[in-house]
């Protein structure tokens, strides 16, 4: 590899600033800045990383030059017990030269060392600008090197890295800003069909992202739950911490965790229903900082039945029966719930909830609810 030195700084900040303006205009991606770095440094591998220090794995990675299996088995273990995330945490400013803070040499006996980065052979030597930093979170741009050119690559990426701070910094704010936006778009999106029950999105620490009018209405009632502070509060505290495990665990992934609660009260009981919410991640700028997945929450008072109001019972010339089936259905029941509690058949209540389609003129259940509802 010799001395041979990076051509112009100058250029170099031009073509990668180049490319991050295409980046927030939905057009570039960071494969590609990332090979434009790598490219004006020989011999060099270049990562871009957003990883989580809390789970100790990557969130996204664009690489340039690195082995595919040296890459998954970074990605797989190696990201959680990398030396340098301390190093990142504790640092003044956001340039690390590992040459001069933290060699590689100092961590020889590590496993990381001996694993992963000795068997690389030339690439101990490391200088990364870190992008965004927070306790579980770190993004930062990444080139190793061999300490044999550090001499000429050192100086030459401290520079690079200088100049291009505020273009990396100014995207990662507009990433963060349509992060939450996805967020609270998805959010938004999931409650859409939900008009019959009481729903809301919360985050994996139960922050209230959206809710519906009806579940506004039980807030405001506190009698099962409310919005404490932006919080999802249950007010029975064993009920508090089943919810937050519930929400957690399915987030995390576990298998076991549960899709379906019940809950019982002095004077009812309640079912909620769990589902994730992900925002749609679409473009580079989203890829780097993507938004949190949630959970949205729907919960019903199993005994709660919605009173049909007599005026659309004789606006549409319905039966006291239909007047019925159309208040269970309107509570959030399945047709078979309201079978049974009618003390009817299945096909009964099949044939009622038909002539009740047709003197509404409504064609599906979720359309009559709405209708019920509008009057309620």
């Amino acid at each position: 590899m010799g001395n041979q030195l990076p051509r112009n700084i100058a250029g170099m900040v031009q073509d990668v600033s180049a490319q991050i303006e295409r980046i927030c205009f939905d057009e570039g991606d960071w494969h590609t800045a990332a090979e434009i770095i790598g490219a004006a440094f020989p011999e060099t591998f270049v990562a871009i990383i957003n990883a989580n220090l809390k789970k100790g794995e990557m969130q996204y990675s664009a690489t340039y030059n690195i082995e595919e299996e040296f890459y998954n088995s970074y990605k797989d273990y190696y990201a959680g017990c990398n030396p340098w995330n301390e190093t990142w945490m504790s640092i003044r400013g956001n340039i690390l030269i590992t040459e001069d803070i933290s060699p590689a040499s100092t961590f020889k006996n590590s496993e990381f060392y001996n694993d992963w980065m000795g068997p690389q052979k030339v690439f101990d030597a490391g200088a990364g600008m870190q992008i965004h930093s927070r306790p579980d979170e770190l993004i930062y741009v990444s080139i190793h090197y061999n300490p044999a050119v550090h001499a000429s690559y050192g100086p030459a990426l401290e520079s690079l890295y200088t100049h291009l701070s505020g273009n990396f910094h100014r995207t990662l704010r507009l990433a963060q800003m349509r992060s939450k936006v996805a967020e609270q778009s998805a959010a938004k999106g999931a409650l859409v069909d939900h008009f019959d029950e009481a729903a809301l999105v919360v985050s994996s620490e139960l922050q209230v992202r959206d809710a519906n009018e009806l579940a506004v209405d039980e807030f405001k009632a506190g009698i099962f739950f409310s919005n404490v502070g932006g919080r999802f509060t249950m007010r029975d505290p064993s009920h508090q911490r089943r919810m937050s495990d519930a929400v957690r665990n399915l987030l995390g992934g576990n298998p076991d965790a549960h899709s379906t609660l019940y809950f019982r009260t002095d004077r009812t009981a309640w079912i909620a229903h769990l589902a994730i919410v992900r925002p749609i991640i679409d473009n580079a700028l989203l890829r780097l900082c993507p938004p949190a997945p949630q959970v949205l929450l729907v919960l019903r008072d199993i005994h709660k039945v919605v009173e049909v109001p007599q005026e659309f019972a004789t606006l549409y010339g319905l039966t006291p029966s239909e007047q019925r089936l159309c208040g269970y259905l309107a509570s959030g029941k399945s047709l078979a719930e309201a079978a049974h509690l009618l003390s009817v058949t299945e096909n009964t209540a099949r044939e009622r909830v038909k002539r009740v389609f047709s003197k509404t003129a409504t064609n599906r259940q979720a359309e009559l609810v709405r209708l019920i509802l509008m009057f309620v």
